[in-house]
């Protein structure tokens, strides 16, 4: 295995167990998808933490917010208008309805 595969490798479990280590680790890990999607598993609001172009990934934007709503707020602009991700915010909390005013006015 190569040094940045075992070092990626070891960084992975350390996300799983502290998912505040994606801010404090180097930014390449901030763009790897797997690390994200460990990270945001364990705590949504490390989101604000991932690189632009995952805060992009409707597949990362819609596992975090399936289990923390109100984490929609770091998702891309783009993602905040998007139906099914704001409809999937609002069914688990109804607080996540405020970005209803992102989307079409006949979202109902």
């Amino acid at each position: 295995m190569e040094k940045n595969q075992k070092d990626n490798k070891v960084d992975l479990e350390q996300v799983k167990e502290n998912a505040i280590l994606l801010y404090s680790h180097h930014p390449s890990l901030q763009i790897d998808k797997d690390v994200v999607r460990a990270a945001v598993y364990n705590d949504g609001y490390t989101l604000k933490f991932a690189h632009r172009s995952l805060r992009s990934d409707k597949e990362v934007v819609l596992a975090v917010i399936g289990n923390e709503s109100c984490t929609l707020e770091f998702a891309h602009t783009s993602l905040r208008k998007d139906k099914k991700i704001v409809f999937v915010a609002v069914k688990k909390d109804e607080s996540a309805f405020q970005y209803k005013k992102y989307v079409a006015k006949n979202f109902t």
